[in-house]
C-alpha cells in the first residue's frame, strides 16, 4: 500500500486541480501488475463530502472504472500505468474528469432537466417532455472543449452550430441549457409549420441562437423572430414583416395584417412594430402569422421592401423592451 496524498500537495502540479466534492486526502492503493500490458494497476479512494450533487449519477455510470458507495460517501477509481511511470498524471486527470462531470451533473439538474446516460466522458440529459422528449448529448475531455449534439429528427439541429460555437466561445453550460428551454417552442412550433406546410417552402434562418428569420419561397415573405427581455420576462418578438410589393394582392396582405394587429391571443398580442408572445403563446403567434404572410401566392418575383426601423442589435444581445 502506498502512502495517502493530500490534495493540497499536489496542486502544484501542471495540471489544474479543483476537488470541492472530496476532502483533502486521497488514498491511493496499489494492487498489482497486469502482466498482460505490463501495467501498475491502483485504486484512488476519496471521501466525499455530504450531500455533493451528482454523485449517485456518477455512481451508476456505465463507466465501470469508477464506483461509490452508497452510504460512506467513498468514490473510487481505477488507475492504470506502464510500470515505471508515475501514477499522479493519471490521477490528476481522473480527478479532473470527474470534477467537470460533476459540475455539469450540477447544471443540468439546476434546470431540471434528467439525465440519461453518464459517463466521465459523456453526458446525456432530456431537456423537453412535451410534446415530445429531447434530449441533448455533453461531450467534454481536457484536450477539446465542450460539445453538444443532437438525436436525429430533434429540432434542435436547426440551430446546432449556433450553440455549439456559442458554448465553445463562452463555457458556460448553464446559458446554453437555458437557450434550449427558450428558443424549444420555436423550434417545436417551426417543425409543426413546415410539416403542414404543403403549398409553400419555409425556412428557418439563424443569425444567432437569439434571432431568426423566417422565409417563405413562394410567397417571398417573411420577418425576423428575436429573443427579448420584457419586464423581467423573456419573450419572442416577431418583427421586420416583409412581402413583395407591386403585387394585385399586397393591399389584401396589409389589410390581413392590420386586422391581426388589433388582435389578441392566448399568450400573444400586438405591439408597436411588430408582435409579441411569452414562451407559452410563441407557437400560436407563429400560426397566426403563418395563415397571412405565408398564404400569399406569388404572382412574379419583385425586389422585397427595404427593413424598416433603427439600426440591429448584435446577434447574441438580450435587447430589452418595455
Amino acid at each position: 500500500m502506498l502512502p495517502d496524498f493530500r490534495i493540497r500537495a499536489l496542486l502544484n502540479s501542471p495540471v489544474p486541480l479543483v476537488t470541492p466534492w472530496a476532502n483533502k486526502i486521497i488514498r491511493l492503493i496499489f494492487i498489482g501488475i497486469d502482466r498482460a500490458t505490463s501495467s501498475a494497476v491502483h485504486i484512488a479512494v476519496a471521501k466525499t463530502k455530504a450531500n455533493v450533487p451528482g454523485i449517485k449519477s456518477l455512481a451508476s455510470t456505465t463507466d465501470s472504472s469508477v464506483t461509490s458507495h452508497p452510504t460512506s460517501g467513498a468514490l473510487a477509481f481505477r488507475l492504470t500505468n506502464r510500470v515505471g511511470l508515475s501514477t499522479i498524471p493519471s490521477l490528476l486527470q481522473r480527478l479532473a474528469k470527474i470534477e467537470r462531470l460533476l459540475r455539469n451533473l450540477s447544471i443540468v439538474q439546476k434546470h431540471g432537466c434528467s439525465s440519461n446516460d453518464v459517463s466521465l466522458d459523456h453526458l446525456s440529459f432530456t431537456y423537453a417532455d412535451s410534446p415530445s422528449r429531447l434530449k441533448a448529448r455533453i461531450s467534454s475531455s481536457p484536450e477539446k472543449p465542450l460539445h453538444l449534439s443532437f438525436n436525429h429528427g430533434n429540432p434542435h439541429l436547426r440551430i446546432q452550430d449556433k450553440l455549439v460555437s456559442l458554448m465553445q466561445a463562452t463555457q458556460d453550460l448553464d446559458r446554453v441549457i437555458m437557450l434550449l428551454h427558450l428558443t424549444h417552442p420555436v423550434m417545436v412550433a417551426y417543425s409543426n409549420l413546415v410539416a403542414t406546410h404543403t403549398n409553400d417552402k419555409i425556412t428557418l434562418l439563424p443569425r444567432s441562437a437569439l434571432w431568426f428569420q423566417v422565409r417563405y419561397e413562394k410567397s417571398k415573405g417573411r420577418f425576423d423572430l428575436k429573443l427579448r427581455k420584457r419586464r423581467g420576462t423573456f419573450m419572442w418578438f416577431a418583427h421586420h414583416l416583409e412581402f413583395p410589393r407591386n403585387q394585385s394582392h399586397t393591399e389584401d396582405v396589409e389589410n390581413a395584417l392590420r386586422e391581426l394587429a388589433k388582435s389578441r391571443g392566448d399568450g400573444w398580442h400586438s405591439m408597436r412594430g411588430g408582435f409579441v408572445a411569452s414562451l407559452d403563446g410563441t407557437r400560436a403567434m407563429l400560426t397566426k402569422l403563418d395563415e397571412v404572410v405565408g398564404n400569399v401566392e406569388d404572382v412574379e418575383s419583385v425586389p422585397m421592401s427595404s427593413p424598416r426601423g433603427k439600426k440591429r442589435k448584435a446577434d447574441t444581445e438580450v435587447v430589452v423592451i418595455e
